[in-house]
């Protein structure tokens, strides 16, 4: 537990404070709050405790500022104290930096975009399953060592890029997932195998499937009224969730090797067909 802080400047009612150990600190007198923000000089595996103990005035540690770590290479891994009370980690906050292991206090409510983009020594991200965290922001693991992960149950949207080039094999997606929006390029030129679809899924943007090479199985729950595949070859939708029409085709398996495109069918969604060199015969109604 850091106890002491040298008060290194002051702005406007703030304060900067550095823990001795090459992690800046900003208090904020006013709701005795503090804040990670750029510390160039961190290194090594970082903890980070839930409050800061300055001149006998307990700062509770509630956000990780923009930039915080950006392009630092010399840390490894950041660890929180269980009782942490750690709500946003912004922006690019972790962007391009060595960081190789984190797991999320379950208090986080915001990951934003980028946070972890290029962080290609990054192997583990643990958010754990109580996770107040409902959106898996834009290009947030973009560029990471990622090869496994598991969708906490809250999260309702993952947004555009989040995983893409990175070395995702696995997304672990529980059956009690709240996860209704998968947005385009997600998975972009990852290494995903395997797609699990829960019940509440709903929405595959256009594009979503783009460069998904190595994405040669899908399971849709039986609970899901939304998606549907068809002979575990194409996975269709619908363009309208308040009907019963299954009108758009959004994905072919890529090892598929020959395929009729229903006749109900109206739209095939871009990137459906991409990469699936086995493909050899497609049927395609008039009416698409």
């Amino acid at each position: 537990m850091i106890e002491r802080f040298q008060i290194c400047k002051r702005v406007i009612l703030k304060m900067i404070a550095n823990d001795g150990k090459g992690v800046n600190y900003e208090l904020n007198p006013n709701d005795n709050s503090a804040s990670i923000i750029q510390s160039p000089y961190a290194s090594g595996d970082i903890f980070v405790p839930r409050y800061m103990n300055f001149q006998n005035r307990l700062f509770i540690i509630t956000t990780i500022k923009k930039d915080s770590f950006r392009s630092n290479s010399n840390i490894k891994s950041v660890l929180f104290a269980n009782d942490s009370d750690l709500r946003i980690i912004e922006e690019d906050a972790f962007y391009d930096s060595s960081i190789e292991r984190i797991q999320i206090p379950s208090s986080v409510i915001s990951i934003e975009q980028s946070a972890f983009c290029y962080c290609k020594n990054l192997t583990t991200i643990i958010i754990p399953p109580d996770s107040k965290i409902t959106v898996i922001s834009s290009s947030l693991f973009s560029s990471s060592s990622i090869k496994s992960f598991t969708l906490p149950p809250g999260i309702v949207r993952i947004e555009e890029n989040a995983f893409t080039c990175c070395s995702l094999e696995t997304l672990n997606i529980p059956e009690n997932s709240q996860l209704s929006c998968i947005c385009s390029e997600v998975f972009c030129s990852s290494k995903i195998t395997h797609l699990f679809i829960p019940p509440l899924l709903k929405e595959l943007k256009d594009g979503w499937c783009r460069e998904t090479i190595e994405l040669k199985s899908i399971v849709v729950s039986p609970r899901n009224q939304f998606l549907m595949l068809i002979d575990n070859k194409i996975l269709l939708g619908k363009s309208d969730p308040t009907k019963q029409d299954y009108d758009v085709l959004c994905f072919a398996v890529r090892s598929i090797e020959n395929v009729v495109v229903p006749s109900f069918v109206k739209t095939i969604q871009s990137d459906s067909f991409s990469y699936c060199q086995k493909l050899k015969n497609v049927v395609i109604s008039k009416s698409v």
